[in-house]
């Protein structure tokens, strides 16, 4: 599963753009809580059309791998309240 960095939004807005029905965490330091959403969930860019990505990105098809991710990270997580 790729994650992707700051200095790496080309290669997180093509992963989306292939994976239409996968998922993104957002993965915060603090407080320690994961944020999971659908790749296609409009709370992950910005009005520009770029991509919002001062956080780290952990990407999957399937969310239950990125909450499985967070916990093996000692963090929490939780699905957006707006795409899931």
């Amino acid at each position: 599963m790729p994650m992707f960095g700051p200095s790496q939004e080309d290669e997180y807005l093509s992963w989306k753009r292939e994976h239409p029905d996968g998922y993104v965490a957002n993965i915060a330091t603090q407080p320690q809580l994961d944020m999971i959403h659908k790749s296609g969930c409009r709370t992950l860019n910005r009005h520009d059309g770029k991509a919002e990505t001062h956080y780290l990105k952990d990407c999957a098809d399937d969310w239950k791998v990125l909450s499985a991710n967070s916990r093996q990270r000692g963090h929490s997580y939780q699905l957006c309240d707006i795409c899931l």
